[in-house]
Formats: structure tokens, C-alpha cells, sequence
């Protein structure tokens, strides 16, 4: 268990000083603990359905890493650039940059994939939920990402359509990284279980058209 622990932190310590020497460089996960990993997600959870369409791409697995360590918090995914398994080989563009600093500077932006169905949004959704457990962020569960999938479920079913969908899930995952940002000791797993139970208010707001922003911190 020394030994395990001394390796883990070795590595972890590794990520972090190649994340600090380039930001924008997704440091690649060895094959063995790819496999380790996902190996060990299907074992902890045999009830989940685990195919292409939402298992969670190995790239969007090292985005998430790389940043969780770059920024010490989750941050909000667009849909578009949460990937899966039946993504393929992905790969980046070059564009302009968007800052002053890199007006003059060609900067590379990851491929985003078209997400236009309902079906195609609760993929992404499911494998961002899983890829949380895959770096060890929190464990899935009924109060927090199974609880998450199924609410989406019924939202949909009640209201179908892209739209509502996509936005109350930017409602929500808003919600989240609003309060871990103002919060630093905040855990991405204890905020994500109180908002899905004080939130319910979200996806009827959205359906009437109401403001569903998200309370000022001060009126928490």
C-alpha cells in the first residue's frame, strides 16, 4: 500500500509539473492505466449499460484530468466537446488566437462533434457523469450522477426536445461550477448532490420561459 501510494503521488506530482510547464498540453494517460481504469469502472458498476455511444472518450478522460489538476475544480463542458468512444480518432484545428496576447499566434482548438438529438445530449451527458469516476473525482451514485441521468430522463420525457434539454443541463452544471469556484473547499461531488436535490426548479423553469438563472451568492 506504501509502495501504491509513493507511485500515486509520483505521478501525480509528474502530471502537475508537465501541466504547469504548457497549460494548454493534454498530458496522455499510459495504455496500462487506460485499461486499469476502465477496467476497473466496468467492474464497480455491472448495472450500468456501457457501450461506444457513452463511454467516455480516453482523450476527454486526459482533458479532464489535465484541468482538474491545472484549475483544482470541475469545470463546465459544452456538450460538443465532451466525447465518446464512437468519436474516433480525434483530432485539433488551427486558429487565431482569442486573446491580445495571441493575436499574432496560431493556437490549436479541439474538434467539437454536432450534438442535435436528444439521445446524442444524454450520451454525452452519461459519459461525462462516468468519466468524473474514472479520474477519481467522486463515485457514481443514486444522489449524484445516476440520480442526475435519471432526472434528465424524466425531464425529457415530459418535455421532449433538444433545446429544453441542453439547457437545463448548462442550468445545472452552471450552478455546480459557480458554487465550487466561489467556494473553493467546495467538492464538485457534495455541491452536485444539493443542487440536484434544492434545484427542481429548474427544468419547470424552463419550460414556462421563467428566469432560471442561478441565485446570487449572497442570496444563498
Amino acid at each position: 500500500v506504501w509502495k501504491d501510494a509513493g507511485a500515486m503521488q509520483k505521478a501525480a506530482s509528474e502530471a502537475q509539473s508537465k501541466v504547469v510547464e504548457d497549460p494548454m498540453k493534454v498530458p496522455t494517460i499510459e495504455v496500462a492505466t487506460w485499461q486499469e481504469m476502465r477496467t476497473k469502472f466496468m467492474a464497480a458498476h455491472p448495472e450500468l449499460r456501457f457501450d461506444g455511444r457513452f463511454e467516455p472518450h480516453r482523450r476527454f478522460i486526459e482533458t479532464l484530468k489535465r484541468d482538474f489538476v491545472l484549475h483544482g475544480r470541475v469545470l463546465q463542458y459544452e456538450l460538443t466537446k465532451i466525447w465518446v468512444r464512437d468519436d474516433g480518432v480525434l483530432t485539433s484545428t488551427n486558429v487565431l488566437g482569442k486573446t491580445a496576447d495571441e493575436l499574432i499566434k496560431v493556437v490549436k482548438q479541439d474538434q467539437e462533434v454536432p450534438v442535435k438529438t436528444e439521445e446524442q445530449i444524454l450520451d454525452r451527458v452519461t459519459a461525462f457523469m462516468y468519466a468524473l469516476e474514472y479520474v477519481g473525482i467522486w463515485k457514481l451514485t443514486k444522489n449524484t450522477g445516476i440520480g442526475y441521468l435519471a432526472e434528465l430522463g424524466k425531464f425529457n420525457r415530459k418535455h421532449p426536445g433538444p433545446d429544453y434539454l441542453i439547457r437545463v443541463d448548462a442550468l445545472f452544471r452552471g450552478e455546480i461550477e459557480e458554487r465550487i469556484r466561489d467556494s473553493p473547499e467546495a467538492t464538485f461531488a457534495e455541491q452536485f448532490e444539493d443542487v440536484l436535490l434544492a434545484r427542481k426548479d429548474l427544468g419547470t423553469g424552463i419550460h414556462r420561459g421563467e428566469d432560471t438563472s442561478p441565485p446570487r451568492q449572497k442570496d444563498r
